[in-house]
């Protein structure tokens, strides 16, 4: 693999330190470039490794022993600290979920990084290095993307105008507007409905078995006939159709009640409105966990616009046929060669990447085994497949 290993002279090893240090509450605590370098040369190996069948992703919390973490987390403390190798990360990391919790990591004055606990849940004030797939390495200090090693090689160093909500959201706006996600959901409807696919998303990638969900126009039959179901509901399934209605309806009545205060306190409406958390949501989350579930299953769950489940378990028709697939990583746009169909890894990109491309309108989100995570849409004119990886969006 190009560009590894990193060495301690290179500027985005130098960077990253330096952050650090900026960060640290004194130059002690602070890795050095040397243990900078050791750190993502050893998770980089991790991640190409796998453990009972599976492939490594893991998450190290940097954390210095004698420093207490965010009231939120509790660490296991290891009677006897652990070197810091691929295979120490590959055997641990199996213990518990990736996404909810990370190995606790220190840099002792002499030798190799060590592993001395397992904090649970993910810390969410410490740095972090997490492994979210084969080659794909992320730096992060509490919600704040630092560094990125992508799986083509590149690095890439993040600004603090480098938000991973706006990264989303742009992708799904300006991506794919012309799909049924964008087509058909109301302008002021898509922040919610994109929030909600997000959710749906990160179910599919915690379970690590792979999934497809395959989203389509409710009133488009042309897709019914390239669709087999193994397990299809007599009517569209409202199950997160309910939860949605009643979040809704809450989210009406505190705008209402808000609007009265501002009318009597005689201030303006703001341009941005932020909904507190609330119980309709909460539900409404718990139901699409449930539904990422189901996508655990063989075949894709197919779901409408409108989030009507219409069965689960699908095998996808379509017929093999010579395709151009353009691949768009966060930050970084689309490659400037597009890939042929024979160069998709996996079953379900390629019946994916095909589905796509004979049916425009739908949209599938694809999780392997392996960590990646791939949204799949045909471009515009209808002349390439866009396979948008988004592991790194869903943290």
């Amino acid at each position: 693999m190009k560009n590894f290993p990193l060495t301690p002279n290179m500027t985005f090893v130098s960077e990253i330190t330096a952050r650090f240090r900026e960060d640290s509450l004194s130059d002690d605590q602070a890795p050095g470039a040397g243990n900078i370098c050791s750190v993502c040369n050893t998770a980089f190996w991790a991640s190409m490794q796998s453990e009972e069948g599976r492939s490594v992703q893991a998450a190290l919390a940097l954390m210095n022993p004698t420093l207490s973490p965010s009231r939120s987390s509790e660490v296991l403390r290891l009677a006897n600290p652990i070197e810091l190798s691929s295979h120490s990360i590959a055997k641990l990391s199996a213990s518990f979920p990736y996404r909810r919790g990370a190995l606790a990591v220190t840099f002792p004055p002499r030798g190799r990084p060590l592993i001395w606990g397992i904090v649970l849940p993910k810390p969410e004030h410490e740095w972090l290095l997490e492994i979210l797939a084969p080659g794909y390495i992320v730096i992060r200090n509490a919600f704040s993307i630092q560094a990125a090693v992508l799986p083509d090689g590149s690095r890439i160093l993040f600004d603090e105008r480098s938000r991973l909500e706006d990264e989303w959201c742009d992708l799904l706006f300006s991506y794919a507007k012309h799909t049924a996600i964008g087509r058909l959901i109301p302008f002021h409807l898509r922040f919610q409905f994109y929030g909600f696919l997000q959710e749906l998303s990160r179910a599919m990638a915690e379970h690590r078995r792979g999934g497809s969900v395959v989203i389509v126009d409710p009133n488009d039959h042309d897709w019914k006939d390239a669709v087999d179901f193994t397990f299809e509901f007599n009517a569209s399934e409202e199950y997160l159709v309910r939860p949605l209605l009643d979040l809704r309806k809450w989210r009406d009545r505190w705008s209402r009640n808000q609007e009265r205060k501002r009318k009597v306190e005689g201030q303006k409406r703001p341009e941005l409105v932020f909904y507190p958390d609330s119980e309709p949501e909460r539900r409404l989350n718990q139901a699409l966990r449930l539904i990422g579930g189901l996508t655990a299953v063989d075949g894709a769950l197919v779901m409408t616009t409108t989030m009507h489940i219409l069965g689960y378990g699908a095998k996808l028709k379509t017929t093999a046929k010579e395709l151009s697939v353009r691949e768009w990583l966060p930050f970084r746009g689309y490659a400037s060669e597009p890939i042929r169909m024979e160069d998709i890894s996996g079953t379900r990109h390629r019946s994916a990447a095909q589905f796509v491309f004979e049916h425009p309108e739908a949209i599938i989100f694809v999780a392997s085994q392996d960590g990646r995570f791939t949204v799949f849409c045909s471009d515009e004119a209808g002349y390439e497949v866009l396979a948008h990886r988004i592991e790194l969006l869903l943290l």
